[in-house]
């Protein structure tokens, strides 16, 4: 894991942990190969007929290709505000009209 990402992801598990709830958290998780990618983490207890824990499900879903959508997004509407906001003048948006 990500030093950046690990005490949030650490508080929420312990607390989970310690609640027999549930947690979900995204943080990054460094491959076989060196690369860190970002992951939705959700824990979920396993308990058995009494309610008692008997174990932790762990599933681990690659969401790195969403963030790094959401960062180049944000990053047009940023530069897209930018020039709106430094235009002398008037801007005007024309879309086709659906019949």
């Amino acid at each position: 894991m990500h030093p950046d990402d690990s005490k949030e992801a650490i508080e929420a598990q312990i607390a989970a942990h310690m609640a027999g709830t549930s947690y979900n958290v995204e943080s990054r998780h460094l491959r076989a190969d060196g690369i860190y990618r970002w992951h939705n983490v959700l824990g979920l207890p396993l308990r058995d007929r009494s309610g008692a824990i008997q174990r932790w499900l762990h599933l681990l879903i690659d969401i790195d290709d969403r963030k790094r959508a959401e960062v180049a997004l944000a990053n047009s509407e940023r530069e897209s505000r930018l020039i709106v906001g430094t235009i002398a003048g008037m801007v005007a948006l024309f879309t086709p009209e659906v019949s």
